[in-house]
């Protein structure tokens, strides 16, 4: 009697409480409404829903969302909303991983993880150790990885979050399977522990990518029969739950397969496809390992200059992308193709930079660390279920009534009953900003290559209004051609002209430090420091120009940070001409300038210092000047055209061959000298990188 009074008590409150639990609805959203909700709710799970959509509607503008949940994460503090400011925490570290700023990822992943152990939330520590230890296999620091993934499971086994704990095994088994010294029994034994959580905890849709995982190992063990069994597996399970990453990346591990038995041209078709559809999704990794794959096929074709192109395209993406997991591969299969083109220096190059990387991400005192590791948490387990036998047989010892035990079970129920469906409110709420987590990444890596490339090209059309323009040129010069071929999309190289106070025409041809966005930043503060020299000092002559120039240089980099002061500046040439009396003054700095007369090189050159600090910053920059006549060709450049690497030996041009060049071609039209210059240099440098920006001017007297 009592008995059944007790579990009618508890079916009327688990009635109860499941009823209140079905009090979730559905909002309809948009921006006005989110951040009216977000103001005017005291309530933390509402504020931190609000923020995560906040989020997804400026998704793709990275400030914007920095913004919004530094504000969420301040109040949350304030509030005293541990779990808020930790879950904020995460997700800004989500966004900075999506951007590739792996620092500040790391820094918040760290902090997130802290707060949700001061709230002893296993659950989120296990998922924040699932991210960060991603963050560090991708940069190829695998020790790293696998030292996070064991914290995340020591958190993940004591939480109900099978999935979480079933991952962790996947990711434990990838970073043990891609280490330069691969340790493919540990791989597969975590892979299979993987693949039989998921199974029981019918997550048989997700189990995809750890069949594709195990096949790859199989098929590098040579055991093609169960390697080629679990990526059929794999290919089947992506098709059926419409999973296109499996569906890609079982593809790609059928490549390498074909790769392996000698079957090169149907692994190109397959990485054809395969690289196309990831640049589409913008799929770094998989972007990587495709031109990889495509490269070393090309390579063993002997079609080596499509091979080069194509593993400099993996090298960009990895660097560009701070995506490091297979660099030293990358790099040891950049030697071998410059080996088989020739290029021994090259070759020799990278084989070098692949022991480094290799090197600096292998010691055995790591691996050591990694099995004291794996032992400890397999240790702890066992302790654990011995603790927990114990504490059973102490218990069947002490029953002493089977009523009394039946009801403080049946309290115990009741209790546990309704801090389970609290949680499960808790739950679907958090399940709700995890959503919006994921919609997040997906918009923002969808919109990041877009915004990158909108940036760049805004930059350029920046720096383009501050070169010398097409009406002061040809105002001032009679036949003239400017060859500017930069490096990246901006520069580092520039051309810049004024008319000075004393009736003369200064032109300058300057190489700042860098290239790319860097040297294009140095090039606008070099522009505003000669414009200074110029328009505020009233200097005309060249050597005083660059004087102060230098002068300004030093004392705006001297706030840097560092102790010694930026060394950054320019090299480059000064000229002022004066077209009057046929003169020529000038000054330069490591760059020379060429006067051509009678088929014979009249050199002016520079001096052995930049235009910034330097240990002669002291001494004052040559005042220079030559007497010109009618039909001199006058050549100034930066260094982009002789230092670069190219022709049958992959040898730089040098300024020998330079010399030689414009001798040949000074006779002829301007337009015609430029025409042959640029044909020579993309001659020269083939299907090899440019390696620098490249400026060369012609003037005729």
């Amino acid at each position: 009697m009592i008995i059944s009074k007790i579990f009618k008590f508890i079916s009327i409150a688990i009635f109860i409480v499941l009823f209140s639990s079905i009090s979730i609805g559905q909002n309809n959203y948009n921006l006005d409404s989110i951040k009216t909700e977000y103001n005017k709710s005291n309530d933390d799970y509402e504020k931190l829903n609000s923020i995560n959509w906040l989020v997804f509607y400026e998704y793709g503008k990275i400030d914007s969302s920095i913004k919004y949940f530094k504000v969420a994460e301040k109040e949350f503090k304030i509030r005293k909303y541990i779990f808020g400011e930790a879950y904020v925490n995460r997700t800004l570290a989500i966004v900075y991983q999506s951007y590739h700023l792996n620092d500040s990822a790391i820094k918040h992943y760290k902090a997130s993880i802290k707060l949700f152990e001061s709230i002893k939330n296993d659950t989120m520590i296990a998922k924040t150790c699932s991210n960060l230890g991603f963050v560090y296999y991708s940069q190829g620091d695998y020790d790293k990885s696998i030292e996070v993934y064991f914290l995340g499971l020591k958190f993940a086994k004591n939480s109900t979050d099978y999935f979480t704990y079933a991952w962790l095994h996947n990711q434990i088994g990838l970073s043990y399977s891609n280490k330069p010294n691969p340790n493919y029994k540990l791989a597969l034994e975590y892979y299979m522990k993987s693949l039989d959580i998921l199974k029981k905890n019918n997550f048989i849709s997700r189990s995809g990518l750890v069949h594709l995982r195990i096949g790859s190992v199989y098929l590098r063990q040579k055991n093609d029969s169960k390697g080629l069994y679990y990526l059929n597996k794999a290919l089947k399970i992506g098709k059926d739950y419409n999973n296109k990453t499996v569906v890609l990346w079982t593809q790609v591990a059928f490549a390498k397969y074909y790769i392996d038995h000698n079957q090169y041209n149907k692994a190109i078709e397959l990485e054809n496809y395969c690289v196309k559809q990831f640049i589409s999704g913008f799929d770094v990794p998989g972007i990587i390992d495709s031109y990889k794959n495509l490269a070393n096929c090309n390579h063993k074709l002997n079609n080596n200059k499509l091979a080069l192109i194509q593993i400099d395209s993996a090298i960009y993406y990895s660097i560009n992308n701070n995506v490091y997991e297979k660099f030293n591969k990358i790099y040891e299969l950049k030697s071998d193709i410059h080996k088989a083109l020739g290029q021994y220096d090259l070759a020799f190059e990278y084989f070098k930079k692949s022991v480094h990387v290799k090197d600096s991400i292998f010691s055995e005192a790591n691996n050591k660390n990694i099995i004291e590791l794996q032992t400890k948490f397999d240790t702890e387990g066992k302790e654990k279920e011995i603790q927990m036998l114990n504490v059973e047989k102490a218990s069947d010892k002490k029953i002493k009534s089977i009523l009394t035990v039946a009801f403080s079970v049946a309290l115990i129920l009741i209790v546990s009953i309704v801090f389970i469906v609290f949680k499960i409110n808790k739950a679907r709420k958090q399940l709700a900003f995890q959503k919006t987590e994921i919609e997040l990444q997906k918009h923002v890596i969808e919109e990041k290559h877009k915004e990158i490339t909108d940036s760049i090209n805004y930059a350029e059309r920046i720096q383009h209004s501050l070169l010398a323009s097409n009406n002061i040129l040809t105002n001032n010069l009679d036949d003239y051609f400017i060859y500017f071929q930069p490096k990246d999309v901006v520069s580092g190289d520039f051309y810049w002209a004024t008319n000075l106070n004393n009736g003369t025409f200064a032109l300058m041809c300057a190489d700042s430090t860098g290239h790319g966005v860097p040297g294009s930043i140095m090039s606008i503060l070099n522009i505003s420091c000669l414009e200074k020299a110029i328009e505020v000092e009233n200097l005309t002559a060249p050597n005083e120009i660059l004087n102060h120039t230098r002068k300004k240089i030093i004392e705006t980099l001297k706030k840097d940070g560092s102790e010694e002061g930026g060394k950054d500046g320019m090299d480059g040439s000064l000229m002022c001409f004066d077209f009057d009396r046929l003169v020529l003054n000038c000054a330069c700095a490591n760059n020379p300038i060429w006067v051509i007369r009678n088929n014979e090189i009249i050199e002016i050159k520079g001096d052995r210092f930049p235009i910034g600090k330097h240990d002669r910053d002291n001494v004052p920059f040559t005042f220079q000047t030559i007497n010109l006549i009618k039909g001199d060709m006058i050549y100034t450049f930066t260094d982009g055209f002789q230092d670069q690497f190219g022709g049958p030996k992959g040898k730089k041009f040098k300024y020998k061959n330079l010399q030689d060049l414009l001798l040949k071609i000074t006779t002829e039209t301007l337009e015609n000298q430029k025409q042959i210059v640029s044909s020579a240099f993309n001659n020269w440098k083939g299907n090899l990188e440019q390696v620098d920006d490249v400026t060369l001017i012609g003037i005729r007297i």
